[in-house]
C-alpha cells in the first residue's frame, strides 16, 4: 500500500543531533508514512542511531552509500521514496509536533496543487535568521524570487520530480531555491498556515553561501520564467537584469546578453505604463 508521505532524511556524520530528529519522526500520531535515510557513509554512530529507531518506526529504509553531497543524498533517496508526498527533513531539524503530519494531510487532501508549503520556527541563529522566528508567510511571485521557502516546509507531490526534473546538484547550498523557482514558473504554490518544522538556523544552508546559484540566479528566472518574467512582479528587478547583461556582454554571451537587456528595457516600459496607469485612476 503506497503510504501518504515518504519522509527523507540525508545523513552524514549526524550523530550529534540525528536522535532528536528521529525522536520527533516516531512520535507522530499520524502513521501513514514511510522514513527513508540516505547517507552518505557515515563514518560516526549515524547508522547505528537509526537502527536504534526501528523498533519505533518500523518503516524505515536505510541506504548508506559515499554521495557528493546532500542534495545527490536527496535525489537518490527520491528514487526510493514510494509515498504520495515527499517531505525533506535535515538531520538537525525536528517535526513541530506530533500532529503535524496528520494536520498537513488534512490540508493536502483540499489540494491539486504538486508543492505546498507551510512555516518554519528557527532555533538558533545566523546572519538572516534569529531565535524564535517564524520563517516565513505566504508567498507571492516576487518573494520567492528575491528569497527561498524553507525546505523544511514544503511538501511535494511525488510526481512534481518527474514533471521538473530533480535537485540541480550544482548548487551546493540552493537546490531548493532552484526548484522552488521551477515550480512557481509551472504550478501555483499552495500554503497552509500551520508550522510544519523547527528548522535549524546553525545548519549547512543558512550559514554557507552557494556562489554558483546566485551566480546563475537571473539566467535562471528568465529560463524557467520566460515571458512571464516581464510582468509587473519582476520590476524591482530590472536593473539586476541590467547588470546581468552588461556582464553577459564583457563573457561575449551575446544571446542571453540581449535577452537580459530586452527584459531591462521592456520592465521599464512596462513600470511607466503602471505609474501613468495609476495616476490617472
Amino acid at each position: 500500500m503506497t503510504p501518504f508521505f515518504s519522509i527523507i532524511i540525508p545523513t552524514f556524520n549526524s550523530e550529534k543531533t540525528l536522535d532528536q530528529t528521529l525522536e520527533s519522526v516516531s512520535s507522530q500520531s499520524m502513521r501513514d508514512f514511510e522514513l527513508v535515510i540516505s547517507d552518505g557513509a557515515s563514518t560516526d554512530k549515524t547508522i547505528k542511531i537509526i537502527e536504534s529507531f526501528i523498533k519505533k518506526i518500523p518503516q524505515i529504509t536505510i541506504s548508506s552509500k559515499p554521495d557528493s553531497g546532500v542534495y545527490d543524498a536527496i535525489n537518490k533517496a527520491i528514487e526510493i521514496a514510494s509515498g504520495k508526498w515527499i517531505f525533506i527533513l535535515g538531520s538537525d531539524d525536528q517535526l513541530a509536533t506530533d500532529d503535524i503530519l496528520k494536520t498537513t494531510a488534512e490540508y493536502l487532501k483540499k489540494t491539486t496543487e504538486p508543492f505546498a508549503y507551510g512555516n518554519v520556527l528557527v532555533r538558533g541563529n545566523s546572519s538572516l535568521l534569529h531565535e524564535g522566528q517564524l520563517y516565513d508567510g505566504e508567498f507571492t511571485v516576487e518573494k520567492i524570487l528575491q528569497k527561498n521557502i524553507c525546505q523544511q516546509a514544503i511538501f511535494y507531490r511525488r510526481d512534481i520530480f518527474s514533471r521538473l526534473g530533480n535537485f540541480n546538484t550544482r548548487y551546493r547550498t540552493c537546490a531548493d531555491w532552484d526548484f522552488a523557482l521551477r515550480a512557481a514558473a509551472n504550478f501555483n504554490l499552495y500554503y497552509m498556515p500551520i508550522t510544519i518544522s523547527i528548522f535549524s538556523a546553525t545548519g549547512l544552508s543558512s550559514n554557507n553561501k552557494d556562489l554558483v546559484f546566485n551566480k546563475d540566479r537571473l539566467f535562471l528566472i528568465i529560463r524557467y520564467f520566460r515571458l512571464k518574467s516581464l510582468r509587473k512582479d519582476f520590476i524591482f528587478l530590472r536593473w539586476e537584469y541590467y547588470d546581468f547583461a552588461k556582464e553577459l556582454f564583457k563573457k561575449r554571451q551575446f544571446f542571453m546578453g540581449i535577452s537580459a537587456y530586452l527584459i531591462y528595457v521592456i520592465i521599464g516600459i512596462n513600470s511607466k505604463i503602471s505609474s501613468k496607469k495609476r495616476q490617472k485612476t
